[in-house]
């Protein structure tokens, strides 16, 4: 017998780009899921399967089979129904913007990209309002299962839950706001149960409590960029070939660009110095998949705006190689970020923390030291960056800070 019904409603808001794959590949390597009207929407199951993970992880699977149900309960064969409803979640606006992104493989050994391993994919970015609902049907277990529901909103209030394709590397951050909660207890509201109607309805305000991420802690980086920076994306207004890639309408380093240029730096360092701990040390960091095992990233690295920034042309020819003279009809332009900085922030497991800290640490004064350019045409002198200062646990590093700091490494 249902006990209490929970109804709630609120505006997903995406604070980073998302992407959720349909399977189809008419105009990327993966396209992004899309209702008849050919709109971008976030499908029910894609927000039970995210939530149901990160419940799972801070309350264990028991209490969260109860409310999200189970094939089978844990002692007996037969399973039970879940006491969740999620509806997709639809635009709440007319306008939207959709992004195209891009990827590479890159060898490692030679710093070069592997040959036909480039691909594409559809996001939507930050800044688009999705219209969230759910219901909660409570049978048993009433006070376990209304506390769970309720750090459930704020756990999406305080943007601890990411949703679809590498959420890991800048993408799938999104937050409710604006939520309204109804709670409907039987048998006495019956007949507003019966009577029931997402708009007319009377809702309350549901105010979320602050939560901290205890499961990460987190390093931040400031940079300035001295010189020229760009991270290619083509240019769909045509004023240039190519431009910065942007979010929202503003340049960015991508994450994908410093987990990037942070591995690579990190495997130099483990090649120079012949530590085979380093080299395991960043895949326990930063994650893999080979032909038999895989292991996912024990980081969160969020894409990083860039302050102040200048955008100017340049154009230049490409040159051949061999011969030194100019190739014909290959003159391009692209519009590069002169000055302005930009903050890193890095998240890390908990349960990482102690021996991927100071690892990462080096990374960034090799970075911010100027020695490992990020970006395009690195070779040509962009992508230097300075570092300004870096913060972690309450304490404010700076860039002289680092050059005495006795960095601990694991050895062999």
């Amino acid at each position: 017998m249902i006990k209490k019904r929970i109804f709630i409603k609120g505006d997903l808001i995406l604070e980073s780009p998302i992407s959720i794959g349909s399977g189809s590949d008419n105009f990327s390597d993966k396209d992004i899921v899309v209702d008849a009207d050919f709109k971008p929407f976030i499908p029910a199951t894609s927000l039970a399967g995210c939530i149901r993970d990160y419940l799972t992880t801070n309350f264990g699977k028991g209490i969260t089979d109860e409310l999200f149900g189970s094939i089978k309960k844990e002692g007996s064969t037969k399973g039970f129904k879940s006491n969740i409803i999620f509806y997709h979640a639809y635009l709440k606006q007319d306008k939207y913007n959709l992004i195209f992104r891009d990827g590479i493989r890159i060898d490692r050994t030679l710093q070069t990209t592997i040959d036909k391993s480039k691909y594409d994919f559809q996001a939507i970015d930050k800044g688009t309002v999705f219209d969230f609902k759910a219901e909660v049907e409570i049978r048993d277990k009433e006070k376990e299962l209304t506390e769970l529901t309720d750090y459930m909103l704020n756990a999406l209030a305080n943007s601890h839950i990411r949703i679809g394709y590498k959420k890991n590397r800048g993408y799938g951050k999104f937050k409710l706001s604006n939520i309204k909660k109804l709670t409907l207890q039987f048998p006495d509201d019956a007949e507003k149960w019966i009577n029931f109607d997402w708009e007319k309805s009377e809702f309350e305000e549901f105010k979320p409590d602050h939560l901290t991420q205890t499961d990460y802690k987190e390093i931040k980086a400031t940079f300035d960029i001295p010189y020229q920076l760009i991270v290619r994306d083509f240019d769909i207004n045509e004023e240039a070939d190519f431009v910065n890639i942007k979010s929202d309408g503003k340049p960015i380093i991508p994450a994908t660009s410093w987990t990037g240029i942070i591995r690579s730096t990190l495997e130099k360092i483990s090649e120079e110095t012949n530590l085979k701990t380093v080299k395991d040390m960043v895949d326990e960091i930063f994650g893999y998949v080979d032909n038999k095992n895989s292991k996912p990233s024990s980081v969160i690295i969020e894409d990083s705006p860039i302050e102040d920034a200048i955008e100017m042309n340049y154009t230049q020819n490409r040159i051949d190689r061999f011969t030194s003279g100019v190739i014909e009809n290959a003159l391009f332009t692209q519009k590069n970020i002169y000055t302005g900085r930009t903050t890193l922030s890095i998240k890390v497991k908990s349960n990482v923390w102690n021996k991927a800290k100071d690892l990462l640490m080096l990374a960034i004064t090799e970075i911010g030291l100027g020695l490992a350019p990020i970006g395009g045409s690195k070779t040509t002198g962009k992508g230097i960056l300075t570092l300004k200062e870096l913060n972690y646990d309450n304490k404010t590093i700076t860039i002289e800070d680092l050059l005495s700091y006795n960095f601990s490494i694991p050895s062999n």
